[in-house]
């Protein structure tokens, strides 16, 4: 419990290490996550347009706000 009191990381490689590979693993997951989201949406703003208005021609239902606010909701949580 050391590291609580002391705001120098100079001083604990230990979490310097531990957060340094967190860092990493943040960025290769995001790196590796990036088709997933893409594919929620699509990848050009007409996709993004007709998901959230919705498509007559293509019998497309709008998404609400409130679900696409508690999808994000959810995620927050599921990748932190």
């Amino acid at each position: 419990m050391k590291f609580l009191f002391s705001r120098d990381l100079r001083e604990l490689p230990h979490i310097r290490l531990s957060l340094i590979f967190y860092m990493i693993s943040i960025f290769i997951f995001w790196g590796l996550n990036w088709p997933y989201e893409a594919t929620t949406f699509g990848l050009f703003p007409k996709d993004i347009q007709m998901h959230l208005l919705g498509n007559p021609d293509l019998f497309a239902a709008p998404m609400e706000v409130s679900a696409l606010l508690l999808n994000i909701h959810i995620r927050l949580f599921l990748y932190t």
